[in-house]
């Protein structure tokens, strides 16, 4: 899914001058050991370590529902299937602290096909619900400190694909940590996408970068970073027009 970037242990002279690169937008290379992101240094060799992901299981405890969120979307990621809401509670007002969410299979539920009147205007379709019995409870009781599974069925009763879970809409929005990196690459770095998508891809090796998406995440820093830049200059102007008026 991503171009490997080639690590090399004889090549200090290009590990002490990567930061001056970043602003050149030198990145030609593809012999770069570390990289400097907004002052801490990542080794590239990192990104490529992926941590198995463990099934989940009745009792497993969570600290916050981003948390039980960013677990199942890693998980299902390693296990090649989606994971969606189909359930989203919260305590009676006016308490609204979620309290139950139920996770499901995006091929739970079974299809019904919308009635036609006209029989030449029904169409056969296929339809990705297959009753998958995979699905999850969790729950935050109001006298619970922590969230936790409390009853699940991991079974598939579908083929796992990965090309599934790669193309589904959902995982389309790109997380925020990488929105980030992107702002960072584009106004700080000035990277252009195909140098900006090799590094994301190697550090973020499970979630799928799309050149369209990219390319307009990068389109939407350079015109957020130069709209701040006349902004600024603006002020600037103004504050030494009001300093040269007299009195």
């Amino acid at each position: 899914m991503h171009d490997e970037t080639e690590l090399s242990s004889d090549n200090d002279n290009e590990i002490q001058h990567n930061n001056a690169m970043l602003s050149n937008n030198n990145l030609q290379s593809n012999n770069i050991t570390e990289i400097n992101l907004e002052g801490s240094i990542i080794d590239i060799t990192s990104f490529f370590s992926q941590q198995t992901i463990a099934s989940p299981f009745v009792g497993q405890v969570f600290e916050t529902w981003q948390e039980v969120d960013e677990y199942l979307q890693e998980y299902s990621w390693q296990e090649k299937f989606v994971v969606i809401k189909i359930r989203n509670e919260r305590g009676p007002p006016p308490d609204q602290t979620y309290r139950r969410r139920t996770y499901a299979c995006n091929h739970q539920g079974a299809y019904e096909p919308k009635k036609s009147v006209i029989l030449e205007n029904q169409r056969n379709s296929k339809s990705k619900r297959t009753e998958c019995p995979w699905h999850m409870n969790v729950t935050f009781p109001k006298k619970a400190t922590t969230i936790s599974i409390t009853s699940l069925n991991i079974s598939h009763n579908h083929p796992l694909n990965p090309q599934t879970n790669s193309h589904a809409s959902k995982n389309r929005t790109l997380p925020e940590a990488i929105e980030r990196e992107i702002c960072f690459y584009t106004v700080e770095g000035n990277l252009n996408a195909t140098i900006q998508r090799r590094f994301l891809s190697a550090k973020f090796p499970n979630v799928t970068i799309y050149p369209r998406n990219l390319q307009n995440l990068i389109q939407k820093y350079k015109i957020a970073n130069w709209e701040d830049n006349n902004a600024s200059k603006l002020l600037r102007h103004l504050l030494n027009k009001k300093t040269e008026e007299p009195g």
